[in-house]
C-alpha cells in the first residue's frame, strides 16, 4: 500500500527530550524551540534550521548531530528523496551508536518505503532494530523509535507488527497526548486500510479529537475526521439524514484544512465530500468534489483516490458520457492492480534480476570464451587444448553454481512445507500436522495389538485472561505453557494445538491408565506454575477429557468427537479435572 506523505512526516520532527547545555545555551534554545513545532508549521520549522547554520561551527558534537539530523528532514519535506538519503547516510556516518544513528536508520526507511524500494527499507528498519537493542536509551528516546517505527511499518502493510509497537508506544504515552494522537491516527489508517468499521463509532471520534487538540496537532486532528468520515460515507447501514448532518459538519472545516496547505490531506477530505454528496443523489456536489480530489498528484493513500474515481465513473455513466466513464475505470483498475500486487511483485522482482543478471553474466562469459575457440583456432592450434579446458571447467562451475542454487531453492521450499504443519503462534504441530502424526502411529507396526490414548487440554476461563490483560499476554501465555507441557512429554507421545486454548495429546503404546496418570501429572504441574508477563501474574488451570482408539479405529474426527464430550463433562464437574470418555 502507498501511504501518504502525512504518515510518513510523524517521526520527522523528533523531540529528542532535555537536552545537556552545551557551548550556547542559545543553540540549545533554539534547538529545543525546533523540537515543538509541530508537522503543521513545516515553514517555521525550515526557518529555524536556516537561521541555526550561522551556528553550526560553534555547535558541541551532540548538537551538531542533532543539528544534521533535522536537516536531513528538508528535502524530505519537499520530495527530494536521493539528497534526503544522502544527508541522513552522513548522519548515520557522523554519529555512530547514538540515537541520531538509530533515528538515521528509521527515516531512511521511511524514505524507501516511499519511493517502492521495499527491500532497503525492511533491510534499514532491521538496523534500527539492531541498534535499538544494542542502546540504552532514555524513555523519550523510545516513544520517537516507537513511533517512527510503527509509522514505517504501516507503510509496509505490516499491521500486526506495527500494532505491537503502538502497543509499546502507549504504555510509555500514558498521559502524553500529542503521542496518544499519533497513535490513534496511525490506527486509524490500519483500520482504513482493513475496513475496519469498529473505528468509526463516536466514541473513536471525541478521544482522537480530544487528544490531538490536546496537542495542537491540527493535521493528524482534520486528517483523522476525515478518515472517520469516510467511514461512515462507505458504511452501507446509514440514513440519508445521517449522512446530510455529517456531510454538512465535514463541510465545514473546508477552511481549516485548506489552510494546512497539504495536498494528500486535501484529496483525501474531497474524496470523502464527493462520496457524501453521491449518497445524496447530488450528482452536482459529488462531481465537483471528486475532480477537485483527483486534481491533487501527491503521494498517498490510494484508497481516497478509487473513491474519488467510483464516485466520477458513476456521475459519468449516468450523465451518458460513456467514454469517460470507461477510460476512467480503465485507469481505476489498473491503479487497484498495482495496488495489490505491488510489494508481492517488487519483492519477486529483486531476487529475480539479482540471479538473472549473474546468469547473464556467466553465459556471456562462457559463449565468449567458445567464440573465441572458434574464431582464433587456425591460429591458436598450440592452445586449443588449453582453451577447451577453461572451457569445461567454466561449464562445471556453471553447473556446480546452478545446483547450488537449486538445492537453495530446493531447501526452502522443503522448509516451507514443513512450516506448513506448525501452528503459527506456538510452533508446535497444528491440527494437519497432528492427523498426519497421528496416521503415521496407526501404520506402524507396534502398535497395531495396543490401544492409542487420545486427550484434549482447554485452558480454563482464558477468554477472561484475555479481556482482562490482552491478547498479547494471552498469546505469550499459551507459548510459554506449550515449552512446558513439551518438556513433559514422554518418548511415545506428541502434541498439537486445535486451535485457540485447547490442544491435543496422544500417547501410544500406553493403557488408559498410564494416559491418566500422564494428564494429571500435566494438569497438577499447570496449576501450580505461575505465568508471568512483564508486570501481570497469572494462575492457569486446564481441563482434560481423553479416550482410546482401538485397533482399527483410527478416524480422527471420531476420536476428537469422543475426546470433546469428556472434556465438556470435565467442565460440567466444575473444571480442573481429567475425564475419560
Amino acid at each position: 500500500m502507498k501511504t501518504c506523505v502525512l504518515k510518513q512526516l510523524i517521526i520527522l520532527v523528533i523531540i529528542m527530550g532535555p537536552f545537556s547545555t552545551a557551548s550556547s545555551n542559545v543553540v540549545d534554545n533554539q534547538l529545543n524551540h525546533l523540537y515543538e513545532i509541530k508537522t503543521s508549521d513545516i515553514p517555521s520549522f525550515i526557518a529555524g534550521i536556516e537561521r541555526l547554520k550561522l551556528d553550526k561551527e560553534a555547535m558541541s558534537d551532540e548538537q551538531s548531530c542533532l543539528f544534521d539530523f533535522l536537516s536531513a528532514q528538508i528535502p524530505y519535506y519537499k520530495g527530494e528523496f536521493a539528497q534526503a538519503l544522502k544527508q541522513n547516510k552522513q548522519v548515520i556516518k557522523k554519529c555512530p551508536n547514538s540515537p541520531f544513528e538509530l533515528f538515521g536508520h528509521v527515516q531512511n526507511a521511511l524514505v524507501y518505503s516511499v519511493t517502492s524500494e521495499y527491500v532497503m527499507a525492511f533491510e534499514s528498519l532491521q538496523r534500527g532494530e539492531k541498534l535499538h537493542r544494542e542502546l540504552t536509551m532514555t524513555d523519550e528516546y523510545l516513544k520517537y523509535y516507537l513511533s517512527g517505527a510503527a509509522m514505517v511499518l504501516v507503510n509496509l502493510s505490516q499491521y500486526n507488527s506495527a500494532e505491537d509497537k503502538l502497543l509499546a508506544l502507549e504504555h510509555l504515552a500514558e498521559n502524553a497526548p500529542e503521542y496518544l494522537c499519533r497513535i490513534m491516527f496511525n490506527r486509524l489508517n490500519i483500520a482504513l486500510s482493513e475496513k475496519n468499521y469498529q473505528y468509526s463509532s463516536e466514541d473513536r471520534l471525541q478521544e482522537v479529537t480530544m487528544h490531538c487538540e490536546q496537542a495542537n496537532e491540527h493535521l493528524y486532528l482534520q486528517f483523522s475526521q476525515t478518515i472517520w468520515h469516510y467511514f461512515k460515507f462507505i458504511n452501507n447501514e446509514y440514513q440519508a439524514i445521517d449522512v446530510k448532518a455529517k456531510l454538512d459538519n465535514h463541510l465545514s472545516n473546508e477552511s481549516k484544512v485548506l489552510e494546512l496547505n497539504y495536498p494528500y490531506l486535501s484529496s483525501a477530505y474531497y474524496a470523502t465530500l464527493a462520496q457524501g454528496f453521491y449518497l445524496l443523489d447530488d450528482h452536482v456536489g459529488s462531481k465537483k468534489y471528486a475532480k477537485l480530489a483527483l486534481s491533487y498528484t501527491s503521494l498517498g493513500n490510494v484508497i481516497f483516490k478509487v473513491t474519488a474515481m467510483d464516485v466520477l465513473i458513476n456521475v459519468l455513466d449516468q450523465e451518458g458520457n460513456y467514454q469517460a466513464a470507461f477510460e476512467l475505470l480503465n485507469k481505476k483498475s489498473q491503479i487497484e492492480q498495482n495496488q495489490q500486487f505491488e510489494l508481492k511483485s517488487k519483492n519477486m522482482a529483486y531476487a529475480m534480476v539479482a540471479q538473472a543478471v549473474g546468469a547473464k553474466e556467466n553465459t556471456i562469459r562462457l559463449l565468449n570464451e567458445q567464440n573465441a575457440v572458434l574464431l582464433h583456432n587456425e591460429q591458436l592450434k598450440d592452445e586449443q587444448n588449453r582453451l577447451q579446458l577453461m572451457f569445461i571447467i567454466s561449464l562445471l562451475v556453471s553447473l556446480i553454481l546452478l545446483f547450488l542454487i537449486l538445492w537453495r531453492v530446493w531447501s526452502k521450499l522443503n522448509r516451507a512445507k514443513l512450516e506448513t504443519h506448525l501452528d503459527y503462534l506456538t510452533k508446535t504441530s497444528n491440527r494437519k500436522g497432528f492427523e498426519k502424526k497421528l496416521a503415521e502411529v496407526f501404520k506402524r507396526n507396534d502398535v497395531v495389538h495396543t490401544e492409542v490414548q487420545f486427550g484434549l487440554m482447554n485452558l480454563d476461563d482464558f477468554r477472561v485472561l484475555n479481556d482482562e490483560i490482552g491478547h498479547h499476554a494471552g498469546d505469550y501465555f499459551l507459548i510459554d505453557l506449550v515449552k512446558r507441557c513439551e518438556s513433559m512429554l514422554p518418548e511415545n507421545a506428541f502434541m498439537g494445538r486445535t486451535g485457540g486454548e485447547e490442544f491435543c495429546f496422544v500417547l501410544y503404546n500406553a493403557t488408559q491408565d498410564e494416559m491418566k496418570s500422564f494428564l494429571n501429572l500435566m494438569r497438577e504441574h499447570i496449576m501450580n506454575q505461575q505465568f508471568i508477563y512483564q508486570d501481570d501474574e497469572m494462575k492457569l488451570t486446564a481441563s482434560f477429557g481423553f479416550t482410546s482408539a482401538a485397533p482399527g479405529m483410527n478416524s480422527y474426527e471420531k476420536l476428537i468427537g469422543q475426546a470433546e464430550r469428556a472434556l465438556f463433562q470435565a467442565k460440567l464437574m466444575g473444571k480442573n479435572q481429567v475425564v475419560y470418555y
